[in-house]
């Protein structure tokens, strides 16, 4: 058995039902949390219902991650690329976003808890657990997600269809039409994640590290 956090990170209101959301107009909207970028100490920006991208870090530029080369818009001492090890499959640090007993997830649980593998496929073909569309996929005005139901009818975990920033302009996109949460696990430049959306399953998608994803807890407990 693997312990995920029934609450995305930085979710602002806990007595909402975790199993589920109205969509972006709804007041349970703070069940979704905030979006981080990968490997920064804390959170990389605002609740995710706000325009608001103080203390986000916007690039156009190679590798495309939160300390950006150059100099173009940051101190000298932040001209390097983000450190490998920050969030990569460590337990708890002064770096890693997630309260002390947790940590950010192996790409490997994600992987886990859908067919056992880092394979894409539809939810209906998921082996580990059942994995139930719930909602609307739709940008903007969706409530989408899905119920993951390890004997097949009780819901014990809920990954709602949250958005991300861009890692471009710091603005936010298709919330309620997809969902991504970062993975520890580092890939060249970027860095794994789990995706969600209306169709398919990703358990092992890479991105670029300035992008900010959701976060979702691991327990440290073996």
């Amino acid at each position: 058995w693997l312990k995920f956090m029934c609450y995305n990170l930085g979710a602002v209101d806990r007595t909402k039902d975790p199993f589920s959301w109205a969509g972006p107009a709804s007041s349970d909207t703070a069940i979704l949390g905030k979006f981080y970028q990968w490997g920064r100490p804390g959170a990389a920006n605002r609740v995710h219902n706000t325009v608001d991208s103080t203390n986000f870090t916007k690039t156009f530029y190679y590798p495309h991650d939160w300390k950006i080369r150059f100099g173009y818009t940051r101190p000298l001492a932040d001209n390097y690329h983000a450190d490998d090890y920050t969030w990569r499959n460590h337990k708890n640090s002064t770096v890693d976003p997630c309260p002390d007993g947790w940590h950010v997830p192996a790409q490997s649980a994600f992987g886990a808890i859908f067919k056992g593998t880092a394979d894409a496929d539809i939810p209906a073909n998921a082996t580990a657990n059942t994995w139930t569309l719930t909602g609307t996929f739709a940008d903007g005005t969706g409530n989408g997600g899905y119920a993951i139901k390890p004997d097949g009818s009780t819901t014990t975990l809920f990954f709602p269809a949250a958005g991300h920033r861009s890692a471009g302009d710091g603005q936010m996109y298709n919330v309620g039409l997809d969902g991504t949460y970062w993975s520890g696990t580092t890939a060249a430049t970027g860095a794994h994640h789990l995706t969600i959306n209306s169709g398919r399953v990703y358990p092992s998608r890479v991105s670029y590290r300035s992008y900010a994803f959701s976060v979702r807890c691991i327990s440290e407990e073996i």
